[in-house]
């Protein structure tokens, strides 16, 4: 598992108070033990142990007083200058989206007036917002964020962009950490986060109360089947998916995925070949081929089955498209598959 990690700096500020309480009190005990000892004759002089004593109580005493009188007055005041500060967004984490078949988990956020590791930021600001994710691909596809961009909205003000370019390895996991500078006084009131590549739909989460459902993925009714006679091959839709995602890619804004499980059984005496042109879809008069195909060519022994995952991408809110079977150039045969969702 591939990790980011960062690191977070203190301020010394109640180190340099304590020192300066420390100088103001030698000053004003020798002034005063000065005032003492030579406003008197020397016969009767105390002894200097016991001014010491005396006049450092009274010291210690009016110091005392004063600071009860500060801090009564202060009250509830904001935190000085330097003084750790860290706020969590009104959310219960761990939170996840799915992007791209990748489920991507929000595990850890925080707005502080710390400075994360200088490799984390673009510039130093009053307030940071410190996020972790866990990013973990669950398929047998490569992922790839190609120049994706992770954007942060608050309530005011234009979203903050982070650029992410990451490769997830099929069934692989990683931990990235991002940080974004914040004007002073930002909160998470209203944030939200949203992930998408140039062109493509974005993933979105709220950091500010409950995220909206994406109402993704749709199930379709599946067991539809079609033959073809040369070269001997029935088509069944095994299953069949309306998604955002299809096989480790993202849709296109405005589009959507249409992921098909096909079973192909040889009917013929000798071996049937089923690939990426045994397949294409119809959206009114326009062909589609297949985005993804897995496998992408398989030698069907007779009388047994191979089983074909394909995507297709397809306008959003489509509500019926043709499903092409055979080798274009050959036997073909069709099946009108609704997309309305399963009950």
């Amino acid at each position: 598992m591939k990790r980011r990690i960062f690191g977070l700096s203190s301020s010394p500020t109640s180190r340099r108070s304590r020192l300066s309480w420390a100088a103001i009190s030698a000053v004003t005990l020798t002034v005063l033990l000065g005032c003492s000892l030579f406003s008197k004759p020397a016969s009767l002089v105390p002894n200097p142990s016991n001014i010491i004593t005396q006049e450092a109580g009274k010291l210690e005493s009016t110091m005392m007083g004063g600071l009860g009188t500060l801090q009564s007055q202060m009250g509830d005041t904001p935190m000085p200058a330097g003084t750790p500060m860290v706020l969590k967004p009104n959310i219960q984490l761990p939170l996840s989206v799915q992007y791209a078949d990748a489920k991507i988990t929000l595990t850890d956020a925080e707005i502080t007036n710390q400075m994360p590791d200088m490799s984390l930021i673009d510039q130093p600001s009053p307030l940071y917002a410190v996020l972790t994710f866990q990013m973990v691909n669950p398929t047998i596809y490569d992922v790839h964020f190609n120049n994706a961009v992770l954007s942060l909205k608050l309530k005011s003000g234009d979203p903050i962009n982070k650029n992410i370019d990451e490769y997830l390895n099929p069934q692989d996991s990683m931990k990235v950490t991002e940080a974004f500078s914040l004007p002073d006084g930002a909160t998470w009131d209203g944030a939200t986060l949203s992930l998408a590549e140039d062109g493509k739909e974005p993933a979105l989460m709220s950091l500010d109360g409950p995220t909206a459902p994406t109402g993704f993925p749709v199930n379709i009714t599946a067991g539809q089947e079609a033959s073809v006679k040369d070269p001997g091959l029935t088509y069944k839709v095994k299953s069949r998916v309306v998604d955002l995602d299809g096989m480790g890619v993202r849709a296109d804004k405005g589009n959507e995925y249409l992921v098909l499980v096909v079973d192909a059984t040889c009917k013929n005496t000798d071996s049937c070949l089923v690939g990426r042109d045994s397949f294409r879809i119809f959206v009114g008069d326009t062909p589609q081929a297949a985005i993804n195909i897995d496998p992408v060519v398989a030698a069907v022994n007779d009388d047994t089955t191979q089983s074909m995952k394909l995507s297709f991408q397809i306008p959003a809110n489509s509500k019926q498209v043709v499903f092409q079977v055979g080798e274009s150039t050959r036997d073909t045969a069709k099946i009108t598959l609704d997309l309305s969702p399963a009950h």
